[in-house]
Order: structure tokens, then sequence, then C-alpha cells
């Protein structure tokens, strides 16, 4: 949507706002309000007039083809949405999710993380996803409540949210071999524990193979309550992805964290 001359530089309005909703109803006020936060106040004039005249269309029709143009990661969220709906049982919407900015060194993915989500959720789930590949493969928990035990968590799942993580099998280059001590005492750089577990889930779903086949992970955005740092890998030689934890101090050069970009 370009902004030009005085009508379309002009801020849109609580009023208009409170007209788009009374036009178009409350049933589509996510995309409504994403409209009138994307749009001009010309644009929203136009729009207004369109569903006047118009009652029988509806606003997401009228709009579909707009955000289309104008929202890069729309393909994503549906994307996103679909896989919590087959393989999380979850019916989301991340049609008002921001998105952070891309970072533009390294290879990454973006990921949406859904309002709700708990961690014995999100496991029980990737272990399901093993299982029906794999009778043998297994998910396996240090602990059986990863909810009560990883207390402390950079973001947490109150909103939906988006972050922009590293996509490579194994943990960052740049971090191998640090101690969370050392990389990310305060857990502001590395994923959390339901992040590693959602990434891992849709990597195996993609490519029917594991992150972390060498290496681990340590999840610096998460804490266990005594203070340790929630870890992931896979172990060929039981043939289950592990979910159990190390010290703060602990480094060894196959072992790192994973970045994580949020907005």
């Amino acid at each position: 949507m370009k902004k030009h001359g005085t009508d379309q530089e002009q801020k849109p309005t609580l009023k208009q706002l409170e007209r788009l909703i009374a036009v178009f109803g409350g049933r589509t006020a996510k995309i409504v309000i994403r409209f009138w936060d994307n749009a001009s106040f010309a644009e929203i004039q136009a729009m207004l007039k369109i569903g006047e005249d118009n009652l029988g269309q509806t606003f997401e029709k009228l709009l579909e083809p707009m955000f289309a143009n104008t929202d890069p990661h729309s393909a994503q969220r549906a994307y996103w949405e679909k896989i919590f709906s087959n393989h999380f049982g979850l019916g989301v919407d991340f049609s008002g999710v921001l998105v952070p900015n891309q970072p533009t060194e390294g290879k990454r993915r973006l990921i949406f993380i859904p309002q709700g989500l708990k961690m014995n959720h999100a496991a029980e789930c990737y272990h399901k996803v093993l299982t029906a590949h794999d009778p043998k493969w297994k998910l396996w928990k240090y602990t059986n409540d990863l909810d009560a035990t990883v207390t402390t968590n950079t973001r947490t799942s109150a909103q939906s949210y988006a972050i922009w993580v590293r996509d490579e099998v194994e943990p960052d280059a740049a971090y191998l071999g640090k101690s969370t001590r050392v990389a990310d005492p305060d857990g502001k750089i590395g994923v959390t524990l339901l992040e590693r577990l959602v990434h891992g889930l849709v990597h195996f779903v993609e490519t029917k193979k594991h992150l972390d086949e060498k290496g681990v992970t340590f999840c610096t955005g998460s804490r266990y309550s005594d203070g340790g740092v929630p870890r992931m890998y896979w172990n060929p030689d039981d043939a289950e992805v592990y979910v159990d934890w190390g010290g703060l101090a602990r480094s060894l050069p196959r072992r790192g964290l994973r970045e994580a970009v949020s907005a």
C-alpha cells in the first residue's frame, strides 16, 4: 500500500477502525485491525465505501489479494497453521502475529509458536511423529513434566509469536564448544526448549531426519528449576531424541546453542 499525497499521508483514525468493524462485523475483527494498521487514511475510506455499497461482500474476500501483496510471510503463516492443525491438533490463527526482521547472515527459518502451547504437549506430539515413522524411535525426557521443571524461559506462549532460528542440522558453528555461562548467561541469544521441540518436529516432518545428529543443542533460552540448561539431540544408539540437561559451565566441541531472533 503506497502512501502519497495529502490523504495518503494522513494517519488512520480510531473512528475509522470503529466504522470498519461496524460495517464488516466483529467476526473479522482481527483482519480488520490488520488492514487498519497497514493502510492509509484514504485506503480505509475507500474500503469503507466498498463495504457500505456491497454489504454482501465479505471483508476477507476484498482484502485477500491486498494482503497477498503486502505480507511477505502469508505463505509461512498458512504453512504453520497447517503444521499445528495436522501434528499438534490445534486450530490457530497467525494472521496478526508480528514477524521480526529476518537476519541477513546465515541460513534461517521462520518458526511460529501458538498461544498456550506447552512443552509437555509439544514433546508428546514430537514423540507421536517419531513412532509413526518408526515404532522403535522415541522421544526420551529427563522428566515427565517439562512444564513444571523448566521454569525459566526467555519467551513463553502467553501470546502467539514468531522467531527466526538458525536452520542447520547442528548447533551454530560460532558457539560450538562454548558453555552457556560464556555464550548466553542471560538467555537472550539461544532458543527455548519449547522452540527447539517445535523446530525438531517440523524438521523431521519435512525431511524424516533429525536435528543434532552429531552435536547437542543447549536450549539457552530456558532453565530448569535447579539452574540447569535443557538440551536436545538425536541418539542413534538408542534410536531416541533426548531431552535432558547440562550445567551452565558444560562445554564440548560439538555442543552449543542455536540463535533465535524475536521481535
